[in-house]
């Protein structure tokens, strides 16, 4: 963790799906240039409305969808 920089802190997150208790007291600092990957099942996430945004622009030209 940085001193300081951080842009996004989480503490002691939690989150359960009935009894089931699916984070416990997850604690995270991101910090700009961080690179962070959350992962699982891709269906979970088509539930809710998550979204991302590129940093740079990712497109290449020569290639297109058909």
């Amino acid at each position: 963790m940085h001193e300081n920089s951080a842009q996004i802190i989480l503490k002691d997150i939690e989150k359960a799906y009935g009894s089931r208790k699916i984070l416990d007291g997850i604690n995270m600092e991101i910090c700009p240039g961080d690179f962070i990957c959350i992962y699982g099942k891709s269906e979970r996430l088509r539930r809710y409305k998550i979204a991302y945004l590129f940093q740079n622009f990712a497109l290449v030209e020569k290639m297109t969808v058909k």
